[in-house]
């Protein structure tokens, strides 16, 4: 039992105390029966060293098991080769040195810091002594020893079957029972696409976030879109402006032709008015020829009247002829007039068919600008992808600013009607202790819930690969999956409206099941123990 002793007070300059210290002098370890901060006593000394020598030293102390020390010059007081002492005194010791020295030097006076063996350590807990334990014939002794037994003993019989049915449990599960870790819930998944190079300009949603149908999700600004759709709006003025110019040019050119039918129409009047005239000269003058034609027969007429009257008839006939010439004309220059075609007395002009074939040019220009500008604003409205469908962002790939390629994946939606299944990747040996149609327990540990479900598929080529396993984009980072090449998915048994909603694209899932082989190994053994009882 250690003894914790303190020097009492002393009167001199500093405190003396005698706990435990060591000196290296003359690479020799000496213990101190003294020291204080102004210097120290060795014991076991046998060096050269006299009065007045002055050395270098290191001194030492053992705190809480760790040497603490500082090096140091000394100067030798006195030497006493009876008792192999040696008394020194510190030359210029440094400030750091002097409160490490007053640091434990005031401790120990104190009693803060005690001696406990060769170690000094602070008493930070009060020492209290303890009673001596109780003889073996004594009977207390007895019966403390009797009531320890019974306590380990209550206390083996309660913790030792816990123990023994956790382990049974493991060995259980271990032997009888299948768990994989690698099961996520998944979702149908759509991708959505960049349908242009570009830039994204604006992220319309969060991950996580709730979508209505065509509900707006990113935008792209492509160049080339941009450009093609203030090139066919440009196309498009220039066409309006075209036709403006056309339907115009036409309507005076419908105003002179107007023009020209009243003159063709009034022409074509008097030409009429003129032939029936000279229709009826030439009748009169016919007439007159019969007459005198009568009477020359009968002798009763010179030949002179009758060869005036043959000349008379001959030019009402001449003049009826150009009369009706003219009432031809008049009638093409009325339906020319009527097709917009006129002579301006030096040359055939065809206005009225020009302007109209200006104009519909116009107008099949005007409208084609009208669809090219329409397909361009189609063209640009596809750069603002819209939600196919009402589903949840599972994951937005890029960010605003971000370029994108064409077909480039930007983010993706599950699709929330549908309920959700259980898929997870399978190493070749645990595949084939997977029966479709088996029952398992799959526990969501984000949820903290287990729900009953049933293996629906196996695939063990993973031939009916899932997105969610695939992209890379999207398949959890799990460890050690270069032998997982198999697959399977598992729908989830009696789901609620709120279950449905809280289960996530994503989400880390562990499938329990029975290994097919083991249990139905286990069950035969059991079924020969049985039939061999009953024998």
């Amino acid at each position: 039992m250690a003894i914790v002793r303190f020097d009492p007070p002393s009167l001199r300059k500093h405190d003396r105390v005698t706990a435990p210290a060591a000196v290296i002098l003359d690479n020799v370890r000496y213990e101190t029966l003294q020291w204080s901060p102004g210097g120290f006593c060795i014991q076991g000394y046998r060096g050269s060293a006299g009065p007045g020598d002055q050395r270098s030293v290191r001194f030492m102390l053992n705190f809480h098991g760790f040497e603490v020390g500082f090096n140091a010059k000394i100067e030798v007081c006195r030497v006493e080769p009876d008792t192999e002492t040696l008394a020194a005194r510190y030359l210029e010791l440094g400030e750091r040195e002097q409160e490490l020295l007053k640091h434990f030097l005031s401790g120990l006076v104190s009693g803060q810091i005690g001696v406990v063996g060769d170690t000094i350590r602070h008493l930070d807990i009060p020492l209290h002594s303890l009673p001596a334990p109780a003889l073996p014939s004594h009977p207390a002794s007895t019966w403390q020893r009797t009531r320890e037994l019974a306590g380990r003993s209550l206390l083996y019989l309660i913790i030792g079957p816990i123990v023994l049915g956790f382990a049974l449990l493991a060995i259980y599960r271990s032997f009888f029972h299948l768990e994989v870790q690698t099961a996520v819930v998944a979702r149908p998944i759509e991708s959505l696409v960049s349908v242009g190079t570009g830039r994204i300009s604006e992220i319309y949603v969060r991950e996580g976030q709730t979508v209505a149908q065509n509900e707006k999700v990113f935008s792209v600004v492509d160049e080339a879109t941009s450009r093609d759709l203030e090139e066919a709006r440009l196309d498009r003025d220039r066409a309006r402006a075209d036709l403006l110019t056309a339907q115009a040019a036409r309507s005076s050119g419908n105003q002179r032709i107007d023009v020209y039918k009243s003159i063709t129409a009034n022409k074509q009047i008097v030409a009429t008015k003129r032939v029936e005239a000279a229709r009826g000269e030439c009748a009169n003058a016919k007439n007159h020829l019969d007459r005198v034609q009568s009477v020359f027969n009968d002798g009763l007429e010179s030949e002179a009247i009758m060869d005036q009257a043959k000349s008379e008839y001959a030019r009402a006939k001449g003049a009826l002829e150009e009369t009706m010439a003219e009432l031809k004309i008049a009638d093409e220059a009325v339906r020319a007039a009527g097709i917009g075609i006129f002579y301006d007395g030096l040359r055939l002009v065809d206005e009225g068919p020009q302007l109209r074939g200006a104009e519909d040019g116009a107008r099949v220009r005007a409208r084609l600008a009208e669809e090219r500008l329409e397909a361009a604003e189609a063209r640009a409205t596809q750069l603002t992808c819209r939600a196919p469908f009402a589903g949840s962002v599972v994951r937005v790939v890029k960010g605003a600013g971000s370029t994108v390629g064409r077909g480039e994946e930007i983010a993706f939606i599950e699709h929330m009607v549908e309920a959700p299944r259980i898929q997870a990747l399978l190493s070749q040996d645990e595949v084939t202790r997977v029966k479709v149609g088996a029952r398992v327990t799959v526990q969501i540990p984000a949820l903290g819930r287990s729900y009953p479900a049933t293996v629906e598929r196996v695939d063990r080529a993973n031939l009916l690969a899932n997105p969610l396993l695939t992209n890379p984009a999207l398949r959890p980072a799990w460890g050690g999956l270069s032998d997982r090449t198999a697959w399977m998915s598992i729908a989830l048994d009696h789901l609620s409206p709120d279950d449905k909603i809280s289960l996530r694209s994503g989400m880390p899932a562990v499938v329990t099941m029975e290994k097919e082989q083991m249990t139905s190994q286990w069950n035969q053994m059991i079924a020969s123990i049985r039939s061999l009882a009953r024998w």
